[in-house]
Formats: C-alpha cells, structure tokens, sequence
C-alpha cells in the first residue's frame, strides 16, 4: 500500500517462517503441475510434513464424524491406531502413503522433522508396514544404474549392448543362474550382496494402504484414481491454491451403504488398472477382465435407481458409472485395434440400450457404432451404408446427442448419401441436382437438426516454411524460424504461425481453449458457485460437481439464459469493463477455480484481447459452452490474433493452425461454424513445407479426419 515501508528480507542463511514457505513454492514452480508432480515436490523440499499431517488428519476426523456409517470396526480402529501414533510417526506414516505404494530405500529419507529410525519402529510396532520377503528381480529394480553397473562389473556379468537398467538386471539374473558354487544357494549370496547394497526398504502393508486410500476417497469425493486425493488439500494448506468460497452441503447421501461405497472404490481401482494397460500397450491383457465387467455392469443397472434431475450428478459416485466409463473405454480404445469389432459393436448397443448413466457420452457412442458399422460391420458395402446411415439417424433422434457430434454424424450421412445417389441411373444434370439435395434421403423427423446446422467453410491462410525432419514416431513436426537478427530457431508449427501473421501486425498467442474458458469462468463464476444441493461436497472443489454432466444446464437454464441476456444488453464499454475488472478481482489471489488460466493469460495481454471483443459474439460461445460444458469445452481454435486500438475496438481473428497431415476434427469445425456466425473472423492456417508445396492439397478438400 502506499506510504508503507516494504518489510525487510531475512538473509537466505537464516532458517525463518517466510523462507521456508519461499523454498517451498519455489520447489512446486520447478515441479510439473500434475499431482504427482506436485507431492514429489513436496516431499524432497522437506518442508512439508506438517501440510501432510494436517490435511490426512482432517480427512480422517471429517470422515468419522460425517461418513461413520460407511466405516467398519476395522477402519475405525485403524483411524484410533494413526491417533495413537507419536507426532513423529504420524508424519513419516502420511509421508510413505502419499507416495505410489512401492518398497522405498528408508536411506532416501532426508526429513529434519522426522526421526526415521523412531517412527519406522513405532510404525511396525502396529504392523502397518511391510516385512514380505522381496525377490532378487525387484531388489535389482530398485538400485541406481552407477550402482548396477558396479555389481554387474565386480560379478563379471556378461553386459551386452547398452547398459540400460533392463539389460543390467538381466545380466546380473542371468550370471546368478549360470552360477554353481559348492556351498549354499548363488541366489542367496547375491540377494544379500544387493540388500547390503541398498540398505533397509520399506513400504505400507497393502491393505493397510488401501484402507486409507478409501477413506481420502470418501473425504475428497474423488472420480478417479488419476490425482492422488491429498493433493487439493496439501496445496491448499501451503496457499499454493485458493479455491473459490462456496457453501459446502453434504446433506444428500452419496453413498447410501458401505457396500455401494466399497464398490465404487473397487470400479476405481479397476478403471486406474485398465487405463495403465492401455498406456502400457498391453491390450490382450485386458480382454480377461472383460466378462466380469459385463456381469458388474448389468447388475448394477439392474439395482439403479432412476435420479431426479438435479440430483442426476450424484451418479458419478456409483460403481455403475464408472464401469459405463470402463466398457466405453473398450468399445472405443480396445477391442478396434484388436479387430474386435462385433464385440465393440455389442457393447456400444448396450450402452445405448439405457439411459441412466453416460447421457452425456451418448454422441460419442453413436458416432463410434456408426463408423464401425460403415467399415466393419456384416455384410456388403450397401449394406453397411444402410446400417450406418440407420444409426446415424437414431443419433439425430437422441435428444442427448450435442451439436459437437451432431456435425461429425452429418458429416458422415452426407458422404453416405452422396455415395449412394452416384450409383442412381439418370442424365448427369438430374445426378448432380441430386448431390445437392441429398438431405431428402434423410428421414423427415430428423431434418431439422442438420438443415439448421450449416457448416461454414472458413477462410484458408497458407503459410510456407521450412519443417524440420521429425526424431521419432508420434512427435510433432518444428519448423525453423529466423529472426531478424539472423538467429534460427527451432519452434512448434502454432509458434511458426504466429510469426507469420505478426509481419502483418497482428500481436498473439497461442490459446485453444484457454481463453473462452477463462472469460466464461470470469462470466460465470456467480452461477457456478451459487449454492445448490450437494454439488459442493469438500471445501476443495474447483467446480460444482454437476458441471461435466447435463443436469449442470438444465438445472441452471433460467439464470443462465438471464446472464447471457443481460451481457447482450451491456455496450462494448461496459462488456469490456465488466469482465476486466472480474479479471483483476480474481487475478490478485488467483483462485483455482475450473477454466481460469492464470498463467497462459497474462494480465497486459488479457487487457488488449478484451479490449478487442464485443458482448453478443462472447455470448455465443459461453451460450454454446454452458448447454453442454463436457462436450464443448474443447476444439476451439489454436491461436487468438489481435490489434489493438485507442479509438475503437480493434480487430480480433480467431485461428486454427494445421501442419502437413493434419485434418480439422469435427469438433473442430463446429466450433467454426459457431464462430463465424456469431460474427467472428476465423480462419485455418495451414504451413507447409516449401519443398512440398507443389504437391500441396487443394486448399477445401482433406480439412476433415477420415472414418
């Protein structure tokens, strides 16, 4: 404030309050910002065993008081045996459970605030820690490369190729095996040469584990086992994160008994099993889950009860839900890339057979059984068209299917269609009169959700450059970039482009969907967090838990539709005041709240983009995004281009930028579509290599992903 003396700084070797709260955030700005990430960084400042302590003590007393009647005997005993732990016990017992559950090196400790040799006795004292026999395989898994190496030298292991810790591990396996020796077992000695080696390991006993980890589910109300469950409230704790001020409700039961809760702990833990199988490639491993899946999943239908409307949200926290999740997964990710398609065909009819869980994922599964069907399913080519074309128009007649997937279904009756009137006998003139009706073969019922939805083609910038030759599969392709001093530079093909059009003035950035995020937020806020029924569980929330399902629109259609009239009726003035000074009221304590994008969108840059904008164009892009928040909240365009200007709004274009080989997704042109009829300027830039411009495809065709 002004007239007030800055305070002075403690000198870096003096151990204060101030410093160490320095330390520690300036740890989690080197971190990545994903929950592991975030822990890691935690745990190696050293500064954070009271946050831990604090919040899984929090949990814990919450849970009692609030969740009893989903505890047995056993975990509330658990909870009294934490209690009963000595501080110092305590802390090194949240420190261990916070980690991935694994055999950890007890020298890697470093704690000033826990005597580890203390609290790892107190802790097996009340046998929550582990004393299983570990194997030679796993000891070797846990040593250092330096320190493989040196074993694998000093045994006269064979090393053959590069000394990557694999091929070390299974050098030193193999020298073990081919090993005889008089007395005693090569295994053995080994064993003991690696445990000399790496000293005293530990780990949590995994039930004791999982046993808390049901209860950090409970308390945060978590949807997947993606983000460790402490982590909203550790970074709270350390005022990393301020989440919004909202009136916190638990009066609806989430759970109605502790089996319902026990199950959907399990359907987490078998969601989190499938997704690493799927990152791990190893999708035959998956197929044997499968058949219990299928039984999971009918009975929990079977005993489902239908919800009312604004309490539909609460269905995310059934075990249900998350096996609709899990079998969409296999329609979607696994059994086609197995060539499995009459199976992934039979799971996408089940799931459309209902309409109690995943009303929300209804286009996605349309869209996926009708691509199947078009390329893989029975019969000839004209029967499979037909058989498309049918569920693309039940699509169409599926109030739950959003205008993102309206526009990739149209797409594909089009293409259809179209196909099938070239076959018609009649003069060319009658043939191509023919094309360009083609929606007469489209059932009258269902016409008007594709007339009404006219696809725009928007304006198409070509860029050339110079692209450099892509290092291994799956990367994207840089481009070089030379700066007026004559430096080159290698950058992503977004960062090429906007080099580009700033030879034409324009200042940029590169957005997605960052910015209609962060102005629908700022626009929002008020309606997002008003208080409703439960949708607020934990003081840890950066969203209602309505908001990626239907219920959040239908719910609140009154006062959003009244929000979006009133932003209509400001000025450009006003609209622009209005959402800057939101801007700068939550900027100053920078509130995690769902869509905000503190560091993407600078406070200057924010500034001359808003000044830039007119309300009724906004408006239809937060209109868009408030009906259906899960389905288009994604695909807006790369870049936002604009000039700015002191005597009149200035000009602002919104950009999708494309680089060889890349096709516009149908989300994609929606959103284009949206855009330029609400009157904004879009465009595709697409950059091109210079010496494959000759054999460049025309500028209106291949925008769009094949089936």
């Amino acid at each position: 404030m002004e007239g007030k003396k800055p305070q002075k700084r403690a000198p870096d070797h003096i151990d204060t309050p101030e410093k160490r709260q320095r330390l520690l955030e300036r740890a989690f700005l080197n971190s990545s910002e994903s929950s592991s990430g975030l822990i890691e960084a935690i745990d190696q400042s050293d500064l954070g065993g009271s946050y831990y302590q604090r919040v899984f003590s929090e949990a814990l007393k919450k849970t009692s008081e609030c969740d009893a009647h989903l505890l047995d005997d056993r975990e509330t005993a658990l909870i009294a045996q934490y209690f009963g732990l000595s501080a110092n016990a305590q802390r090194l017992f949240v420190r261990l459970f916070s980690r991935q559950w694994k055999w950890i090196r007890s020298r890697s400790f470093n704690y000033s605030d826990i005597d580890v040799v203390e609290a790892l006795k107190e802790l097996s004292a009340v046998a929550f820690t582990d004393d299983d026999a570990i194997s030679l395989t796993d000891l070797l898994h846990l040593m250092t490369c330096p320190e493989l190496k040196v074993l694998a030298k000093a045994s006269h292991a064979a090393l053959k190729g590069k000394t990557v810790k694999e091929s070390l591990v299974k050098a030193i396996e193999t020298y073990v095996k081919t090993q005889k020796v008089l007395m005693g077992s090569p295994y053995d000695r080994m064993r003991k040469r690696v445990v000399t080696i790496i000293g005293p390991l530990v780990r949590l006993r995994k039930d004791i584990y999982d046993s808390f980890e049901r209860i950090m589910v409970l308390y945060f109300r978590c949807l997947d086992l993606s983000d460790r469950p402490m982590t909203a409230g550790i970074m709270s704790e350390i005022h990393r994160w301020t989440f919004p001020e909202y009136q916190v409700d638990q009066g609806t039961v989430v759970f109605p008994t502790r089996q319902d809760y026990l199950h959907y702990y399990d359907a987490l833990q078998l969601h989190a099993k499938v997704e690493l199988l799927i990152t791990e490639k190893r999708l035959t491993d998956t197929i044997r889950l499968l058949d219990e899946l299928h039984a999971e999943w009918h009975n929990g239908l079977a005993n489902s009860r239908p919800a009312a409307p604004s309490e539909y949200f609460l269905l995310q926290f059934t075990s249900t839900r998350v096996h609709t999740s899990i079998l969409t997964m296999y329609a979607m990710k696994i059994l086609p890339p197995l060539r499995k398609y009459d199976e992934a065909m039979t799971i996408l009819q089940l799931l459309l057979s209902q309409h109690t869980f995943g009303l929300g994922s209804r286009g996605k599964w349309w869209d996926q059984l009708s691509h199947l069907a078009l390329n893989y399913g029975p019969g000839d080519g004209s029967s499979r068209e037909q058989l498309s074309m049918d569920f693309c128009v039940e699509a169409l007649r599926d109030v739950y299917v959003h205008a993102a997937w309206i526009v990739k279904i149209k797409r594909r009756m089009e293409r259809i269609a179209k196909k099938s009137m070239r076959s018609l006998q009649g003069s060319k003139r009658a043939k191509k009169a023919a094309l360009h009706s083609w929606e007469t073969m489209i059932p009258v019922d269902v016409r008007p959700r594709i007339v009404d939805l006219t696809v725009k083609e928007p304006t198409v910038i070509i860029f050339e450059g110079v692209k450099v030759e892509k290092g291994s599969s799956g990367q994207k392709a840089s481009w070089i970039l030379s700066t007026p001093e004559g430096v080159q530079a290698t950058v992503s093909v977004e960062a090429y482009a906007l080099s580009q059009y700033a030879t034409s003035g324009f200042v940029g950035l590169h957005v997605e969907n960052a910015l209609f995020h962060h102005i629908f937020t700022l626009l929002f806020y008020d309606i997002l967090f008003s208080p409703k029924k439960s949708v607020f569980q934990t003081r840890f929330q950066t969203h209602p838990l309505d908001l990626f399902t239907d219920g959040f629109f239908f719910d609140r259609e009154t006062s959003i539709n009244s929000r979006c009239d009133e932003i209509c009726s400001w000025d450009t003035q006003t609209f622009q005041t209005k959402v800057l000074e939101a801007d700068a009221r939550f900027r100053m304590r920078k509130i995690r709240a769902v869509g905000f994008a503190w560091d993407t969108l600078d406070e200057d840059n924010f500034t001359e983009i808003i000044s830039c904008m007119q309300p009724r164009p906004v408006v239809a892009v937060l209109k868009c995004m408030a009906t259906s928040y899960k389905d288009h909240s994604g695909g807006l365009p790369d870049l936002v281009l604009w000039q700015a200007s002191a005597q009149s709004t200035g000009q602002i274009r919104l950009v999708e930028v494309k680089g060889p080989g890349d096709r516009m997704s149908e989300k994609q042109l929606m959103w284009m579509d949206v855009l330029a009829a609400a009157g904004w300027q879009v465009e595709i830039c697409k950059v091109v290599d210079r010496k494959d411009r000759a054999g460049m495809v025309p500028e209106k065709e291949g925008l769009l992903e094949d089936d």
